[in-house]
């Protein structure tokens, strides 16, 4: 499953980084939304930010031009945005991947001493 870096950047407040395990851009968004970090970070935000955004608050998620695996997703709620840049970084190492047979053999190698 897709690795995505998920950068968010909030008017006039800053912004922060996660990283969430998703099959899509979309689900990606969508679990970073439903998890605790945000609502954390807004917190400490101040007066007139909103407690948390959610999957209804979006206005736009699309592909940026030009650019692979990167999307731009933008919020909006009670006169605050909020713009997520969703980069996929990385793909989940497979259980048979050149990684996981080298550790085996390194493995049994050590075993066999």
């Amino acid at each position: 499953m897709p690795l995505w870096s998920l950068i968010m950047r909030l008017e006039g407040n800053g912004g922060f980084s996660t990283q969430v395990s998703a099959p899509t851009p979309n689900r990606a968004i969508r679990l970073f939304l439903e998890g605790k970090s945000l609502p954390q970070y807004l917190a400490k935000c101040g007066e007139g930010w909103p407690k948390e955004f959610s999957i209804e608050d979006v206005v736009a998620l699309i592909q940026m031009n030009g650019l692979s695996n990167m999307h731009l997703c933008q919020l909006h709620r009670a006169g605050k945005y909020m713009d997520i840049i969703a980069v996929k970084t990385a793909e989940a190492s497979k259980p048979n991947s050149a990684f996981e047979r080298t550790r085996k053999k390194r493995r049994a190698a050590q075993r066999g001493r």
